[in-house]
């Protein structure tokens, strides 16, 4: 397995899982009008849940959304890098978890009212 993002390890704090953090203006709209032209070209599928099958459309009560993957390269590196920051402080601030890295590609989401677009 290819590592895509490694983040700094503390073992000596103590866990709290108890609440959620979040970022107000984590991307600016410029960023995020970038990020969106950067994707253009990648094809949508629909989301599904862990264990849905999307052909006999499966999971889809629960989430109602198109993806793509965004795969790691130069050009949206900076993409990682601003999102495994967000990560890392989050984590160091409330959770405390032993994250090491991103094995997966960042998942980019569009949700769509004519589709009641939705995850519960």
């Amino acid at each position: 397995m290819n590592t895509l993002y490694t983040f700094p390890l503390d073992f000596d704090k103590p866990v709290n899982q108890t609440t959620y953090y979040w970022f107000e203006n984590g991307f600016s709209p410029e960023e995020l009008t970038y990020i969106e032209q950067q994707v253009q070209e990648i094809p949508f599928q629909q989301a599904i849940t862990e264990g849905g099958k999307q052909d006999q459309g499966e999971g889809l009560e629960a989430r109602s959304s198109m993806i793509k993957w965004v795969p790691f390269s130069e050009e949206t590196k900076w993409i990682y890098d601003k999102i495994g920051e967000m990560a890392n402080e989050a984590n160091e601030s409330m959770y405390h978890f032993d994250l090491n890295n991103m094995p997966e590609n960042i998942q980019y989401t569009e949700y769509y009212s004519t589709n009641k677009g939705h995850y519960d």
